[in-house]
């Protein structure tokens, strides 16, 4: 599970340098979770922010990092069991306790330290935890992600947002950009996070989104609450909602919503990727079963090196393969000789007139 990547940070190497920032000692794998009473057991399928961590370390006691793996479940796309007190997640246990951490259904609690020592409102708190099985869990750990990290960038480190006002006045609000990133006078950005050596094309608007060194945002592109990867691309007049790009992965026009698409993947103009069930929830397959989602609003996933073509439509809740290819037969593939030809059929497409 440690190969999975949250905001492009392989999953193990972000879980051990969460645990070392609160000064735990990280061991690596454990044989027999549980016979160390001073140990901390955390899943390698689990993702806890940093606030999170500490949450459960005051009401323990810190000690040694061991990483374990998940336990076989029943199949299904909720994360953890809900309950009238929240969302119980497991994966952080001390010792032999089988305690669990209970956190608000909706995922986020705790607060936020402004470097004054004054706090944040509730609804701006980033404790979040999330267990990885499936692409939709995914999908929500970098989301839920993405909040720590605006914040880290923006109301942590006020003069971030400051500075990026002062170099694009008008153009950028409450943001923070990197060195050797253009921002078209035209554009609009609101909340982000952008890295070094980003290009922000003209009338494009982003906003609450974390964008990676060398990606490239062309002209009249949309992009709200997404992770776009190093070196990734929007094209013109693309769409990018709730979803999350893969480094050197290019969207064409018309783009995705709840989406994720692995690393070094191209999306074809016109390629659709569905993402609304009409009738009820999407439904996906998990653990070689079909189940529900729980929700009526989910895109797709495509997996690393995968190249859709125009044409070509994805329902909600399907999955693409690592190395998958998809072509439209509607595609001419050999060019026709001289003279008049007209098209007769998948079969035999061309004959002369």
């Amino acid at each position: 599970m440690g190969a999975l990547t949250v905001l492009g940070e392989p999953l193990a190497v972000r879980q051990e340098r969460i645990a070392r920032s609160l000064g735990l000692v990280f061991d690596g794998e454990a044989d027999a979770p549980g016979t160390q009473s001073d140990t901390l057991w955390w899943d390698d399928d689990v993702d806890v922010s940093r606030p999170t961590l500490r949450r459960f370390l005051a009401q323990k006691r810190e000690g040694r990092l061991g990483l374990v793996e998940r336990p076989e479940r029943n199949a299904a796309i909720d994360v953890e069991p809900v309950g009238p007190g929240g969302s119980r997640v497991f994966g952080l246990r001390l010792g032999s306790s089988d305690d669990v951490v209970v956190l608000p259904a909706r995922g986020l609690s705790g607060e936020v330290r402004l470097p004054l020592g004054k706090r944040l409102p509730t609804f701006a708190t980033v404790q979040t935890a999330q267990t990885i099985r499936h692409w939709v869990h995914l999908l929500r750990a970098n989301l839920a992600a993405m909040l720590p990290k605006i914040l880290e960038h923006t109301l942590l480190a006020p003069w971030s947002p400051l500075w990026a006002l002062l170099r694009h006045p008008g153009r950028a609000m409450g943001c923070s950009i990197g060195r050797g990133s253009t921002v078209h006078p035209t554009a609009r950005l609101q909340g982000c996070v952008i890295g070094r050596n980003v290009q922000i094309g003209a009338y494009s608007v982003l906003r609450g989104c974390v964008v990676c060194d060398g990606a490239i945002v062309e002209d009249h592109a949309t992009a709200r609450l997404s992770f776009l990867g190093s070196e990734s691309h929007l094209a013109n007049y693309s769409m990018f909602n709730l979803s999350v790009l893969g480094a050197r992965s290019s969207v064409g026009h018309i783009g995705a919503q709840a989406c994720i698409l692995g690393d070094d993947t191209f999306l074809s103009t016109f390629a659709t990727l569905q993402d609304l069930a009409l009738q009820g929830n999407v439904r996906v397959v998990m653990d070689g079963e079909v189940v529900d989602s729980g929700t009526p609003f989910l895109g797709a996933a495509l997996g690393h090196r995968v190249r859709i073509g125009s044409g070509i439509t994805v329902a909600a809740g399907r999955t693409i393969e690592n190395e998958t290819t998809l072509v439209s037969d509607d595609v001419v593939r050999r060019t026709p000789g001289a003279g008049a030809w007209a098209w007769r059929g998948a079969d035999a497409p061309w004959r002369p007139l």
